[in-house]
């Protein structure tokens, strides 16, 4: 092998730095988006169990149940719940149509891993209450 052949050493040290500096550029340009606290989690397990969207809405409604708890509010019948009409769920995923957002929730609540529940003062109040039925959704994690 002749020496042109041979990598520098420090050319190679000096472009693996540049990389890492536009890698990490990249990073504060992502963690300074609006909002970027609020990122979305997509677990592949999950998805691959229940589909993508399916998964994200989980997640999301997963971490509301726990603000629920946490704050002990939205409690009825034994169960902390979550709240939201669909154009709070169309605002937490501004990606995705309506029609999108209602078919993942039908989804979810024909195989019974969310349950929704009404218990608004007004008949006026079109807000649902949805819970994880997180046996259900063992149960369709373990097969």
């Amino acid at each position: 092998m002749g020496s042109n052949d041979l990598v520098n050493r420090d050319d190679l040290r000096n472009a693996l730095y540049e990389a890492d500096a536009i890698t990490m550029k990249g990073v504060d340009i992502i963690n300074n988006f609006p909002a970027a606290e609020h990122a979305i989690v997509v677990n592949p397990f999950l998805a691959s169990r229940v589909g993508l969207n399916e998964s994200i809405v989980l997640w999301k409604l997963n971490s509301l149940l726990i603000e629920s708890r946490e704050s002990n509010k939205n409690y009825k019948d034994g169960r902390y719940w979550a709240l939201g009409t669909f154009d709070y769920w169309k605002k937490q995923f501004p990606f995705w149509s309506l029609p999108t957002i209602k078919r993942t929730f039908a989804r979810l609540t024909k195989a019974g891993i969310v349950v929704t529940g009404n218990y608004n003062d007004s008949v006026f109040d079109r807000t649902s209450w949805y819970r994880i039925d997180y046996s259900v959704l063992r149960s369709i994690t373990k097969r």
